[in-house]
């Protein structure tokens, strides 16, 4: 909830900015062929903030994915280490307390990036898909 409550207010800032760029005449338009304002919100405002959305998406997942602080910072674990997140992980195995396997911490920030690269190109190519076939 934390780190949802803070990402949250830049994304409506750009929503807010990117549904005030879209034109009024298109929203004149599609009342004049009988949308109503469902219709015009499918239609005329999701399309028309097609690359916003996209931006937040892919550094909403990033950043969830890459969150570290919120959990350091609220329980350090949690009990039985319940509220350990991969970044948790990845510090701990590099800088622990017992020997380094600064290699193997690595190989998982790296994956992490692979695994990241790929959902952002799966959330690219659902958004461009072509409507108008």
């Amino acid at each position: 909830m934390l780190t949802v409550w803070a990402g949250i207010g830049g994304n409506l800032i750009i929503y807010r900015s990117a549904i005030s760029a879209v034109p009024q005449e298109l929203y004149e338009v599609a009342s004049i062929d009988g949308a109503g304002a469902v219709r015009s919100f499918f239609n005329v405002t999701l399309p028309s903030i097609r690359l916003p959305l996209l931006y937040t998406t892919v550094m909403t997942t990033t950043v969830s994915f890459n969150v570290f602080a919120q959990p350091l910072m609220l329980t350090n674990g949690g009990p039985a280490d319940s509220t350990t997140v991969l970044m948790m992980e990845v510090r701990d195995l590099a800088f622990g307390g017992g020997p380094s396997i600064a290699g193997v911490a690595s190989a998982m920030a790296v994956l992490l990036g692979l695994v990241l690269m790929a959902i952002s190109a799966i959330q690219f190519f659902i958004m461009y898909r072509r409507t108008d076939v």
